[in-house]
């Protein structure tokens, strides 16, 4: 008397199991990457700002106020509000420009101990000439 059986055999079973650690595992490295990806991103949104506000800053000085050399900003780490004891190293050059009465600013701003960087010239220009 043949018996109908009705459910999943062991090995059905097991393969389910295989199939759903494989995924799972996927979703698990595809997770890693989005919020690496995502770090990344924020410290180079932030880099990114530290650098234009120094720019900003040393322009508003003008163009007398620029002095050629290598400077590290005083607070050095600094968070993302230029304030110390944070994890970003921001340092910049002023050096003579392309052309007569003009001087060109390089600002750098480094993280993950100087792994990864963000830097933005610009020059500033002599009124009087």
């Amino acid at each position: 008397m043949a018996r109908s059986q009705r459910g999943f055999t062991l090995i059905e079973f097991a393969l389910a199991i295989l199939i759903l650690t494989f995924c799972l595992l996927a979703l698990n490295r595809m997770t890693i990457t989005s919020m690496s990806t995502n770090t990344w991103g924020s410290d180079n949104v932030i880099s990114t700002r530290l650098a234009q506000n120094k720019i900003a800053q040393l322009k508003s000085g003008g163009y007398a106020a620029l002095t050629n050399g290598t400077y590290t900003e005083a607070n050095n780490p600094i968070d993302a509000q230029g304030n110390g004891g944070g994890y970003y190293t921001r340092t910049w050059v002023i050096a003579n420009g392309p052309t007569t009465g003009t001087k060109k600013i390089t600002v750098t701003v480094t993280w993950k101990g100087g792994a990864k960087q963000t830097s933005f010239s610009t020059l500033v220009a002599d009124p009087g000439t």
